[in-house]
């Protein structure tokens, strides 16, 4: 059974706050990080500060300036075997990995006894393996633990909902909401448990309370229609399933209430070409079902890599590296190109000074996903701390490539160029940048070019060029002028 996760805890079913720096677009966001690196006089920066978003940056003024020194990357010792990822999945056990997750549950409950987040993560996996006593059991005492999001209500609400129990289901989301957890999917698990509980005037008003928040969710769109439907109300009811079968078009669900709509109105037509496309959905699935379907032990292959992921990022958060590391490299058992598991291993080795483990993830990373231009810049930013300066130029120069504008990664050039003290390219590409994307990131990012250059009037000619296009920038803050 898939259940709701859990806020940041579990970082690849992410439903918390995405943090700013994410939801610039991506010059923005990269010239930003950018602007943060430390010009030291030496010119030696630590390539990985702007150049990898895996941890936050300490921020500089547009002069350079700033109130802590980096250590170069350089300079940093590692002396650990480089890891391995392995090449195949392993093949599965069902009755060992199920005592294995079993087991997981258990232990995160037992080390983390005040954390809501490992009693939510042991209740998914309980849920997981239909325990279910032990599952409502985790996710109450995660929900007493004042969990950072919704998660908790929703994976409890969800397994009563199922279970027949629609009015408990009511009172755990009633609850949640009481206690200001509100999102659309929490006002969309109350309006079905509502609906099931036979009071669909409410969970009517609790979706168009919704809908007009986000009127274009499909989800919402659909219950919608099924509620309007029972109300009686078909011109509205069909009005709402077209615009849920406009984003989901092979939702046979909605075209089944949407042929009851049509039906109820005398549409007799449009009833029956809405029913042909129910015929050829249900077609394509019995074909998809022969040929792909999921045997149980891919199932709990793919309940086990999201369970570990989410017990690694409880570890993580409780600052116990050495324990998320051992549950990634199980994850990479199971599944090698999870790139998620990929990411989240970088930066606990990052964490804990192992670059050259970091820079074998990220050489892996770059093979499973060679159209992200972030595993450019990551990998460019390890094999800089590793002194493989080659390596970080090449892979840069690839970048380039892959980055239609040229921008991002002639950005990176231009930093790199810069901590190797060739200022006449590194000055040369912060330029083409600034011709190319004539922001205040990028002006601001040629200040610090041509300031680490010695070229302190044309930084300044940079930073006024900044605050022409926007002379209140947070980015100016530090700066005195």
């Amino acid at each position: 059974m898939k259940t709701p996760k859990n806020g940041r805890r579990e970082k690849k079913f992410d439903s918390g706050k995405i943090p700013s720096l994410a939801n610039r677009n991506p010059l923005s966001r990269f010239l930003s990080l950018a602007l943060f690196a430390l010009v030291g006089t030496v010119g030696i920066i630590c390539l990985v500060v702007f150049l990898t978003p895996l941890e936050p940056l300490e921020e500089t003024d547009p002069n350079g300036s700033s109130s802590k020194t980096s250590q170069s990357a350089l300079s940093r010792p590692d002396a650990e075997s480089k890891f391995e990822v392995p090449s195949t999945p392993e093949v599965v056990d069902t009755v060992k990995l199920r005592k294995e997750l079993e087991a997981l549950a258990a232990q995160l409950q037992k080390d983390y006894e005040n954390d809501a987040g490992a009693f939510h993560t042991a209740a998914q996996i309980y849920a997981s393996l239909n325990q279910t006593e032990l599952a409502e059991k985790a996710w109450k005492r995660s929900i007493e633990l004042k969990p950072i999001a919704e998660g908790p209500f929703l994976g409890l609400a969800e397994m009563h909902n199922q279970s027949g129990r629609s009015a408990d289901a009511i009172q755990v989301l009633r609850s949640g909401r009481e206690q200001g957890y509100r999102s659309e999917l929490m006002d969309l698990r109350l309006a079905e448990a509502l609906e099931n509980e036979g009071q669909p005037e409410e969970a009517n008003e609790i979706i168009r309370e919704a809908l007009q928040r986000i009127p274009n969710n499909s989800e919402l769109l659909l219950v919608h229609g099924r509620i309007l439907n029972q109300l009686g109300d078909f011109p509205n009811a069909e009005l709402s399933l077209k615009k849920h079968l406009a984003v989901k078009t092979n939702s046979e669900a909605g075209w089944v209430l949407l042929s009851s709509a049509q039906i109820r109105q005398g549409k007799k037509v449009e009833a029956l070409a809405t029913q042909q496309k129910i015929v050829e959905i249900q077609k394509r699935q019995k074909e998809s079902k022969v040929s792909f379907q999921q045997t149980y032990e891919e199932s709990l292959r793919e309940i086990a890599t999201d369970m570990l992921l989410a017990a690694a990022s409880v570890d993580e958060e409780q600052k116990q590296l050495e324990q998320a590391e051992k549950k990634l490299k199980r994850l990479l058992q199971l599944s090698p190109r999870d790139a998620q598991a990929c990411m989240s291993l970088a930066m606990t080795f990052r964490k804990r000074n192992r670059v050259h483990s970091q820079l074998e993830v990220q050489r892996y990373l770059l093979h499973i996903q060679p159209d992200n231009l972030l595993n450019y810049i990551n990998l460019a930013s390890v094999a800089f701390q590793t002194q493989d300066v080659a390596l970080a130029r090449s892979t840069l120069f690839d970048a380039i490539k892959l980055d239609s504008q040229g921008i991002v990664a002639q950005a990176a050039i231009a930093r790199l160029e810069s901590s190797l003290l060739n200022h006449k390219d590194a000055c040369y590409y912060a330029e083409l940048v600034v011709e190319r994307d004539p922001s205040v990131e990028s002006y601001l990012l040629l200040a610090n070019i041509r300031n680490a250059a010695g070229q302190r009037d044309l930084a300044d000619d940079a930073i006024a060029e900044a605050k022409k296009l926007d002379p209140n920038n947070s980015l100016f803050k530090n700066d005195p002028r």
